[in-house]
């Protein structure tokens, strides 16, 4: 709640000073948080790159999905082969979604680090 009124109010706070630059209204008001992790400053990059607020928040939501589902995974991994190869764990990060998915289920077939590199190297 307080994060979203916080963005409502640097919302209003760029509209009402638009005559100032950002790093002025920072100043004025002793602001800490960097205008990059505002939510206003995500909504005008996600419209800025031709996407409505909307398309731009369903991104987010899938890109929140991917790494959640990475995080699982990776602890998965490590808690059923041990320690992983770094090489294994990069690989494991950059995986779509639904491949993360697929492997969630196909982990507990999976007997060695060597399986998991093999299932990763599939199609």
């Amino acid at each position: 709640m307080r994060e979203s009124l916080t963005d409502v109010f640097f919302s209003w706070l760029t509209v009402r000073f638009s005559h100032m630059s950002y790093r002025e209204i920072v100043t004025m008001f002793g602001i800490q948080t960097p205008f990059e992790q505002t939510r206003a400053c995500k909504e005008l990059v996600a419209i800025g790159h031709g996407k409505g607020l909307e398309e731009g928040r369903e991104e987010g939501r899938e890109e929140g999905r991917q790494e959640e589902a990475a995080a699982l995974l990776l602890r998965q991994a490590r808690r059923r082969f041990g320690p992983l190869a770094s090489e294994l764990e990069v690989r494991l990060d950059r995986l779509p979604l639904a491949r993360l998915e697929a492997l969630s289920e196909a982990i507990f077939d999976l007997d060695s680090q060597s399986d998991l590199r093999d299932w990763l190297g599939r199609p």
